[in-house]
């Protein structure tokens, strides 16, 4: 049911093209009726002041200019009315993903896996729908759908600007916090330690040199004996100095609050004995045709032991995740990556590293290839390696 209610937004979506089309071709025909009016007019006016026309002719000119006046009335009134298909941008993307995993610890999985595997995905597909619906109100819309899973609405949000630099931002979005920048397929390990999606309002300021954003909004885990009302806090500020440097810092209030669930409480409806912050740091530099991304995401403080203990070693654990890239631009249209990355306590490896391709093969089309290679956080010393070649469009 919810992919057969995608399948028909992304249809409403493509058949608004020609009703476009059909309201610009009938304000062409109006405006050469209008051209033959004027001409006409002018023909009048001309056989009005010869003494030598007769009163035929200028009746009949004067009959052709009302005949003339009368269809214009009538694809006036075919015209589609002014509305708010004017002022919606439809967006999209589609990826598809050819993997090859090897995974020395296959085995250990109830049941056990095979240690070599590939197969070819649909891994990602969004349709985003932006309507203006007047100089300082927008509305935002999308929905997404990734690897089998249901469709959703991944973010609904309302934004409200002035002429200050000010904005609010009301609805479900990814909370600012964490910058993410990757030039990669798989997702950077600060991404799955610390992206939260949440409903939320969100203060924001922004000028040429910095933004800043403040926002509130009731977390999934609360502290327990604390009610269930708004009271977690996500902060953000970005700066950059000058063109291709930036660089920030964010801070939330929960960091069990993120989707990586850390603590369980989340899927579980629990509560956690302590709330503990989370902070990143980041930055994102371009000098001629190299670009370096930087980000470091932690825990503010250790968990407590019955909230989080990573390798059940009765200690008490304080996850982070730190991403570094370099990616060299080769013309226009293609890019060459590496990276390096690791964890600590944040989930199932100790680091990675990688290297990437892409390519814009056709406007709005792209190729990209990708290795990975991870070694587990168990001291085991097994790898976790996979070749992915991915095609996606972007319109």
């Amino acid at each position: 049911m919810e992919k057969s209610k995608f399948i028909v937004a992304l249809l409403m979506g493509f058949f608004l093209v020609p009703q476009l089309s059909f309201a610009e071709s009938l304000g062409t025909k109006i405006k050469r009726l209008e051209e033959k009016i004027t001409k006409l007019e002018e023909a009048n006016t001309k056989s009005s002041n010869l003494e030598t026309d007769s009163d035929l002719e200028v009746e009949s000119l004067g009959m052709k200019i009302t005949s003339l006046e009368e269809k214009i009335a009538k694809l006036e009134a075919e015209k589609p009315k002014p509305g708010i298909l004017e002022n919606v941008s439809i967006s999209g993307l589609i990826e598809i993903d050819a993997v090859s995993v090897k995974d020395d610890q296959a085995a250990l999985l109830v049941p056990p896996a095979s240690r070599d595997t590939s197969d070819i995905t649909l891994s990602t597909v969004e349709l985003g729908i932006d309507a203006k619906v007047n100089d300082n109100v927008e509305g935002h819309i999308l929905f997404l759908y990734e690897d089998d899973e249901d469709v959703v609405v991944d973010e609904g949000t309302i934004t409200i600007t002035s002429d200050y630099g000010i904005s609010l931002t009301a609805g479900k979005m990814y909370v600012p916090f964490g910058m993410f920048n990757s030039h990669f397929i798989t997702d950077p390990m600060t991404l799955d330690l610390g992206e939260t999606r949440e409903t939320a309002v969100v203060l924001g300021y922004s000028n040429d040199v910095f933004e800043l954003s403040v926002g509130v909004y009731n977390g999934d885990v609360d502290e327990f004996g604390d009610e269930d009302e708004i009271g977690d806090v996500v902060a953000s500020l970005t700066i950059s100095p000058v063109e291709g440097f930036t660089i920030g810092a964010s801070y939330i209030s929960d960091m069990a609050d993120t989707d990586n669930d850390i603590t369980g409480a989340a899927g579980a409806a629990l509560p956690v004995a302590d709330t503990n912050d989370a902070y990143s740091a980041f930055l994102s530099a371009t000098l001629g045709p190299l670009t370096l991304e930087l980000e470091h995401l932690s825990a503010v403080e250790d968990f407590q032991i019955a909230d989080f203990d990573a390798n059940t070693d009765g200690l008490r654990d304080r996850p982070s995740a730190t991403n570094v890239e370099l990616a060299l631009a080769i013309g226009d249209k293609s890019e060459v990556a590496v990276r390096w990355e690791e964890s600590d306590e944040a989930g199932s490896f100790e680091d990675r590293m990688g290297i990437a391709a892409s390519c814009e093969v056709l406007k709005g089309t792209t190729v990209i290839f990708e290795y990975m290679s991870a070694e587990y956080d168990d001291d085991s010393g097994d790898d976790y390696d996979t070749i992915t070649a991915e095609l996606a469009i972007e319109f």
